[in-house]
């Protein structure tokens, strides 16, 4: 028997079948009959009932809400001001780094490649097994509930938690195939912590030059999706769990601050953006990546923002050859945007 069959028969097979079962799930899904959308009334979606108000809050109304809900108030104010000055340092900083690039200073050093030596079968592989913990680890919850041995009746929470326990698996898929299967350092996947405050201090500015450009792409977004009449996407579980509430907040931030940000990062920039760059070069790799993470997302409201947020996020992993600096962005910016929300909610919840 040769060692290619035994490589397939050890490793790979497993991941076939269960791609193979997830497939079949998926076919099922998408056949089984739905019911008739006439027969049940309308309903109001939940970003309808937050922000879609039949009129606007009245002063009375605000004052009582910012009686009700001080540390809200203030908390979504420090953001919004911290927001504010940081989009205007970081147009200075963009006009200092524009003005570099176009003397052809880089500012952002390239570190030595990585050079891994895993496949882009094995970053299929990984990202197809992603979906298939979230099934399992959702059946997993509904049956402890219906046994008494979870007292959560929510479906947001059954959901967020079937999330936060997927990327946790996902992860250790990850580490699992680089170092057991492929026989890897875990540093081939970006986890170093060399200069990492070096690295963390550059990416930081980075990403305060950054503001201005993204704070242009979510007004261009915001309006081309009014212009084409597009609702507010409440597709992600996170969005939907603000807005309807009843979630605890600690799995909110849990998800969104953490589990979401190292999953994702050592996915896609980790995992995903080193064997595309072997492939298809540097750009066309970053573009690539933050294709597929904005895909993911399955949001029509979000997919041009997570795209460009994409960009940057894989131009510094790039760089620094690190994804370190890139998971602490991330889940700066998660907790940041999180945050607002939640208080903004709190605010037009208690106006309303």
């Amino acid at each position: 028997m040769s060692p290619r069959l035994l490589r397939f028969l050890k490793w790979d097979l497993p991941y076939v079948l269960i791609i193979a079962l997830e497939i079949a799930w998926v076919v099922r899904a998408c056949t089984a009959k739905r019911p008739d959308k006439a027969a049940t009334p309308p309903s109001r979606s939940p970003s309808s009932m937050v922000f879609d108000r039949d009129a606007p809050a009245t002063t009375e109304e605000m004052y009582r809400a910012l009686k009700e809900h001080p540390a809200a108030a203030v908390i979504a104010a420090g953001i919004v001001l911290a927001l504010a000055v940081g989009g205007i340092v970081g147009l200075v900083l963009l006009i200092i780094v524009a003005w570099y690039a176009y003397k052809g200073v880089p500012l952002m050093g390239q570190e030595p490649l990585l050079g891994p030596r895993w496949s882009l079968w094995d970053v299929v592989k990984v990202g197809a097994l992603f979906p298939f913990y979230e099934i399992v680890t959702m059946y997993a919850l509904q049956y402890l509930v219906r046994a008494g041995v979870l007292p959560w009746t929510q479906p947001l929470v059954l959901g967020l938690s079937s999330s936060f326990v997927s990327r946790t698996l996902g992860v250790l898929l990850i580490l699992w195939v680089v170092r057991v299967e492929r026989g890897q350092e875990i540093r081939q996947l970006g986890l170093r912590v060399t200069r990492v405050l070096r690295h963390l201090l550059t990416a930081g500015l980075a990403y305060v030059a950054f503001l201005p450009i993204l704070a242009l792409v979510v007004v261009v977004n915001v309006l081309v999706m009014r212009w084409i009449e597009q609702p507010l996407d409440t597709s992600s579980p996170i969005v939907r769990a603000v807005i309807r509430g009843g979630a605890p907040l600690v799995l909110l931030f849990l998800i969104g601050t953490i589990a979401a940000p190292v999953a994702e990062e050592l996915f896609f920039r980790g995992l995903m953006q080193p064997v595309l760059r072997r492939r298809v070069g540097r750009g066309l790799s970053i573009a690539i990546t933050a294709l597929l993470f904005a895909a993911v997302h399955m949001s029509v409201y979000q997919i041009f923002p997570v795209f460009v947020l994409g960009l940057f996020f894989g131009y510094v992993a790039d760089r620094k050859q690190s994804v370190v600096p890139s998971i602490v962005l991330h889940s700066v910016h998660n907790t940041l945007f999180l945050t607002l929300i939640v208080s903004t909610q709190r605010l037009m919840g208690a106006a309303g």
